[in-house]
């Protein structure tokens, strides 16, 4: 998932915004946290969607970038519980997936 293509698409950036990272694989954790810090965004990272979750309780976020496929809970299951915590998070979820798909 290119968040830099994606986060482009938006308006301006008037206040640091809070985007929650979360994503198993290191690698891609990292890249996308290095583009939206390197664009001006405050980003949290998690590598376990049960912390990210814990995470979403303590701080208000405005973005949440998922992996699509990660153990212990499912994207949509994090996308369901962050969607519950609406009213003190009121950000959105974008999903995406970096399968490496060779053989």
């Amino acid at each position: 998932m290119n968040c830099h293509a994606i986060m482009k698409v938006s308006e301006p950036v008037h206040r640091r915004t809070r985007v929650l990272c979360v994503d198993d694989n290191a690698l891609a954790l990292l890249v996308n946290a290095t583009i939206l810090r390197e664009e001006g965004y405050q980003v949290l990272t998690c590598s376990d969607p049960l912390r990210a979750a814990h995470v979403a309780q303590l701080q208000e976020l405005d973005l949440a970038i998922l992996d699509y496929e990660m153990p212990a809970m499912t994207c949509t299951e994090l996308a369901a519980f962050l969607q519950s915590r609406k009213s003190r998070n009121e950000g959105d979820c974008l999903f995406g997936n970096a399968r490496n798909t060779k053989p």
